[in-house]
């Protein structure tokens, strides 16, 4: 029922009443029949402030518009010029830069990076001697994913490079698929090594200004009316969340754009390279490398692969490439079926919304003539049966919550600054009788769980929650470190007591 009013209001208070077309015509062409009342109805379920898209057809622009609010405070409408951040939708920029290195000899995808960049360092040695360009963005170099090393420690693009080689392997090298930021964070170095510029400037150099891709920026965040704010949902409700500076991985995720500017990028890679990139670069992105663990949620998708900087599927039979972006308060998608030469890019400015996934497929569906699969239906049939996962994971982590259990010495005896090589520094405050961790940009309660385990409940606006901080004495019964499960690919992260 709290949905459902949720979903009333929203519609009434929230969405306008027609798209905001701006390129494509006024309305959806008549192939499209009835798009724009079911994509308002998707955000409208989903409660997704605002969302721009953008369909190319044949080499044509066949139709783009915008639906909603940039704000909910301001009611300043969508239109293809809104700016949103697009996240890993970065990361094939990062590739084709690359790919024009090597079409102009400067670089080999297969030769080992410690050719272009020297200090380049694992904690596995064969993997740092061997990894290759090809290897970081393919997400093969053993490397776990390690994310809340970039997203909360607030280190330097500089910093996170050194870290690198205290951070433990998720698995051997080239043996699995692990998707990996700062390994393509790294793989932007390479650019500056040999091009001389900063990433920023060889990508807008290189790509922006050729694909006329006028406002497309590297900004974390801009007082401009027509950049889309970010937000996310919070027990059933929707609030205004701060942007997030990407800096620090910008080749990895650090872009932002309008649906307007990456339909020629869209473009760019439909017609295999536009005559920016080579046609045998531009077809190696798009071929299958190391394929996914993971098995396709509907017997209509295929098995999925990741080439370099796209991943590469089959929907509904025709060969798919495509790659979603995340950033706190923004989820974008840029996917096409370059068989069938129809390509779709797809913007909004909620946090883990699947609105643009649920409308590219409904347009994929229309587009190539087959009846519309209930994508929406279905997705909010897997998302009840993740949160159930969800209840039941933290219903487990409740039973084994055991206050009885008292700390082993006075919560004073636990303050302190504990530090790792990489992950930096935790620091361990006491006020009011309770435990606080400070951890870069979070400031977070710690409450009591089990003897001298304490739990993080809720890292903001993330899905990391009931992380276990477990104090551990040295062999004369001082704190000399804690634990803290930031990366479930290895093993906790150990803070050793400095003072």
């Amino acid at each position: 029922m709290r949905l459902l009013i949720g979903v009333l209001f929203f519609l009434l208070a929230v969405l306008p009443g027609t798209a905001q077309a701006f390129c494509g015509g006024e309305r959806a062409p008549d192939t499209l029949g009835g798009f724009d009342e079911f994509a308002r109805g998707v955000m409208a379920d989903w409660q997704v402030p605002g969302l721009a898209l953008g369909i190319i057809q044949n080499g044509e622009t066949l139709y783009c518009a915008g639906y909603g609010f940039t704000s909910m405070e301001d009611q300043v409408g969508v239109t293809p010029e809104t700016v949103f951040a697009i996240g890993s939708i970065t990361k094939s920029f990062t590739v084709a830069g690359l790919g024009m290195l090597v079409d102009e000899g400067h670089l080999d995808w297969d030769r080992p990076v410690r050719g272009v960049l020297p200090d380049f360092a694992l904690a596995d040695a064969v993997a740092a001697a061997e990894t290759t360009p090809r290897d970081m963005v393919t997400h093969r170099s053993g490397l776990a994913r390690h994310d809340m090393l970039w997203y909360g420690s607030g280190l330097s693009a500089d910093e996170l490079f050194k870290t690198l080689r205290h951070l433990a392997p998720g698995a051997p090298f080239r043996s699995t698929w692990q998707y990996n930021n700062l390994m393509v964070a790294a793989a932007g170095r390479i650019t500056e090594a040999l091009s001389g510029e900063t990433w920023q400037e060889f990508t807008r150099r290189r790509l922006l200004a050729p694909l006329g891709m006028t406002r497309t920026n590297f900004a974390p965040s801009v007082s401009d009316r027509e950049r889309a704010k970010p937000y996310e949902k919070d027990d059933g409700d929707v609030r205004r969340i701060p942007f997030y500076d990407m800096r620090a991985i910008a080749p990895a995720g650090g872009i932002n754009s309008t649906v307007a500017d990456m339909l020629s990028y869209l473009a760019f890679h439909m017609s295999d390279g536009g005559g920016l990139l080579s046609e045998g670069q531009a077809k190696a992105m798009q071929t299958p490398r190391v394929a996914l663990d993971d098995a396709p949620a509907h017997a209509v998708l295929g098995p999925a692969a990741y080439g370099m900087g796209f991943l590469i599927a089959t929907y509904r039979g025709q060969r798919i490439v495509w790659h979603a972006g995340g950033v706190d308060g923004f989820v974008a998608l840029l996917a096409f079926l370059p068989d069938a030469g129809i390509g779709v890019v797809a913007l909004s400015n909620l946090d883990r919304n699947p609105a643009p996934t649920i409308l590219t497929r409904n347009l994929f569906d229309r587009l190539l003539g087959l009846a519309p699969l209930p994508w929406n239906a279905w997705v909010a049939s897997d998302y009840l049966e993740w949160e159930l996962q969800q209840h039941q994971d933290a219903a487990r982590h409740a039973r084994a919550r055991d206050v009885t259990m008292r700390p082993s010495r006075a919560l004073a005896k636990f303050t302190g600054t504990y530090r790792h090589p990489a992950y930096g520094e935790v620091r361990i405050t006491l006020k009011d009788q309770a435990l606080t961790l400070s951890y870069g940009q979070f400031t977070l309660p710690l409450r009591s769980y089990r003897g001298d385990i304490f739990e993080i409940v809720k890292i903001p606006v993330t899905s990391r929650s009931h992380l276990e901080v477990a104090f551990l004495n040295d062999g004369d019964g001082a704190i000399a470190g804690l634990t803290i499960p930031f990366e479930r690919a290895v093993a906790d992260i150990l803070f050793v007591r400095a003072e």
